[in-house]
């Protein structure tokens, strides 16, 4: 029974895949992502449950389904409908921090001492 399941939502997505192109013109971003979300099962349930769906995995599958949108529009439409997703930390190689951060400040010896002092005042 699972099976039969599968191959439905499978036909249901390329269906979906191949139709897309020659609508596109004629429907608007929101009405092909609505559809777009329709034909996508484990997605659709992603969105339901209030999951994040990592962002960079729902572009490409709006992309796959050919679908021609930019990533913020993309974005703003999930903002719009709630659509939680989740954004990849872009990693910096050599280990610096982002521009317009104060560095971190390493613990300072004298500021443990002097929290210790107070500590033991307030309790004798």
């Amino acid at each position: 029974m699972e099976v039969i399941a599968e191959l439905d939502r499978q036909h249901a997505a390329a269906a979906f895949t191949s139709s897309q192109a020659s609508q596109s013109s004629s429907l608007s971003l929101n009405e092909q992502l609505k559809k777009f979300l329709a034909a996508h099962q484990e997605i659709h349930k992603m969105v339901l449950t209030y999951d994040p769906i990592p962002f960079d995995y729902l572009y490409k599958e709006v992309r796959k389904a050919g679908i021609k949108c930019k990533a913020a529009d993309l974005l703003d439409w999930c903002d719009q409908q709630c659509v939680a997703c989740r954004m990849n930390k872009k990693n910096n190689k050599d280990g610096a921090r982002s521009p317009g951060k104060s560095p971190r400040k390493s613990p300072n010896k004298a500021s443990k001492a002097t929290t210790k002092r107070v500590a033991k005042k307030l309790i004798s």
